[in-house]
């Protein structure tokens, strides 16, 4: 799929990876961006600084919480009649907290969810669309084990294991399922890492300091490698984009590819 003169709706897109997919959208010619955040988010001053980029009728603002399915269909409808249809989304809404974990298992897992179904009645051919694309945003703490946030790295691990399970429909909706996983990007959520509150059994001083050492990238790298991945990407596909790597495939593995042992 060519972005060109496609529409495109981004939930988290006010900021980090988001704001930065939303850029690299409108850069390479997409027809109209929607931005779906929580009022909360300085979404109007992210949408002023992308209409004097890039013209006010490309990019529009959507209040949504992603936690209310109430807030999804409702936001979710405007987005279709403004955009006038959908091609493209990418779920790009999370946080990380050790804390109010509750919380972030609803916005990364629960949300994520509410959001991907909901696009692919919109774009499923089963219900009368097009097809589209849907790119979920999951981290390389969904295909590794993260020591220091476990319950972050279970919600991420939820993501992979839906967008890999839901390529299996696109005979049926057309709705090409991608996955991106980055790597530790500069972001506002990367910036409260090193502030965060941390599990009582793990030690925070080792922690703090090994975080530190971390190799990082711009959210820019992310949202390039972005415009890639839906450009050229299978359905299915799953990429990973960490610091000073190029963006590479990955196999999630199927029962049959598990390489078992005996206990």
């Amino acid at each position: 799929m060519d972005v060109k003169d496609k529409t495109a709706a981004i939930t988290g897109g006010a900021s980090g990876i988001g704001y930065s997919c939303v850029e690299q959208l409108l850069h390479h010619n997409a027809k109209s961006v929607a931005i779906l955040d929580l009022p909360s988010s300085k979404g109007e001053d992210a949408v002023a600084q992308l209409r004097s980029q890039f013209g006010k009728g490309r990019v529009h603002l959507f209040a949504c919480d992603v936690t209310s399915q109430e807030q999804v269909e409702s936001s979710f409808k405007k987005v279709v009649e403004t955009l006038g249809g959908l091609d493209i989304l990418i779920n790009s809404a999370g946080c990380l907290d050790n804390v109010m974990w509750e919380r972030m298992i609803d916005i990364n897992v629960a949300g994520l969810v509410r959001t991907t179904l909901l696009g692919i009645d919109i774009m499923g051919k089963h219900n009368g669309g097009c097809g589209g694309t849907i790119v979920n945003i999951a981290s390389i703490a969904g295909v590794t084990p993260a020591t220091e946030f476990p319950i972050y790295c279970a919600t991420k691990y939820a993501v992979v294991g839906l967008t890999a399970s839901l390529q299996g429909s696109y005979d049926r909706t057309g709705v090409r399922m991608l996955l991106m996983c980055p790597g530790l990007t500069r972001t506002p959520l990367a910036d409260n890492m090193m502030e965060m509150s941390f599990l009582s059994f793990f030690d925070h001083n080792k922690l703090m300091a090994d975080m530190k050492t971390w190799p990082d990238q711009p959210p820019e790298d992310v949202a390039k490698a972005m415009v890639k991945l839906i450009e050229k990407g299978k359905n299915g596909a799953a990429c990973i984009v960490a610091a000073n790597e190029p963006l590479c495939v990955i196999d999630i593995p199927t029962y049959q590819d598990l390489v078992k042992h005996e206990l």
